[in-house]
């Protein structure tokens, strides 16, 4: 019978900060939990992969993303753009810094821990993991928002370059968060629910200001003051736009 690895991508953990690979972490969230995070936030993902196969891995390991459920598609420096997700310099330390053993984070994998782990910055890793171990393998990534709309899903999976593991225990999901720009939320006729309350009031105003109607006669009080003020914003919002 020939020999064959069984990779499995069994934790991750994800991280905000941007210091050294080594350094104390700022974790996102618990061992194994997703998040919602902010595009164009850089932030990392750090995996355990473990192989209880029969041969050791081959190489290269390449970083790829689902995006809302779609094909698995390799994440590159350049691939925000279409995909969202993107590589990133995400950490004092360059791309290809060891993870000495001693500052391992993460729940061990089944085996023998097999030496350094691997931080990758461009979606590639050099780093074979033999068998009857695991290893730690970093990522630094980054949501662009030319590519990524408010609510997304990106799942993360590492493959042996296209072919991907026996077994993923667990796949990291980031959802999207993408906050509106001033003009955005006027070209909307949307406002902010917290510059106004109670909400009848705000549902008034938006009215008011979208169809520029500001009368005495159809409404007073606070609204009034608060209509005034939104159809202002909007007109100015107009004339930069004319």
């Amino acid at each position: 019978m020939s020999s064959s690895p069984n990779l499995n991508q069994v934790h991750y953990r994800i991280r905000t900060d941007t210091g050294a690979v080594d350094a104390t972490p700022t974790w996102a969230a618990a061992e194994d939990t997703s998040i919602s995070l902010a595009v164009e936030t850089n932030f990392r993902i750090r995996f355990v992969v473990q192989n209880t196969g029969t041969a050791d891995s081959s190489t290269p390991f390449i970083l790829r993303v689902s995006k809302n459920g779609g094909a698995y598609t390799a994440v590159t420096t350049t691939s925000g753009a279409t995909l969202g997700a993107q590589s990133a310099d995400a950490s004092t330390s360059t791309d290809g810094t060891i993870i000495a053993p001693a500052n391992y984070r993460l729940t061990a994998g089944a085996g023998t821990l097999l030496g350094n782990g691997h931080y990758d910055e461009n979606g590639s890793l050099s780093l074979a993991v033999g068998f009857g171990g695991y290893r730690e393998l970093e990522c630094g990534l980054i949501l662009k928002t030319a590519g990524t709309a408010n609510g997304n899903t990106f799942d993360f999976r590492i493959y042996i370059n296209t072919t991907a593991f026996t077994t993923y225990g667990q796949t990291p999901r980031i959802t999207a968060t993408v906050v509106d720009t001033e003009d955005d939320l006027l070209a909307n006729n949307i406002i902010s629910t917290s510059s106004v309350s109670p909400a009848p009031q705000l549902r008034q105003e938006h009215a008011l200001a979208a169809n520029d109607i500001v009368s005495p006669s159809s409404v007073s009080g606070p609204a009034l003051g608060g209509a005034v003020k939104l159809a202002s914003r909007m007109h100015q919002y107009r004339m930069r736009r004319a």
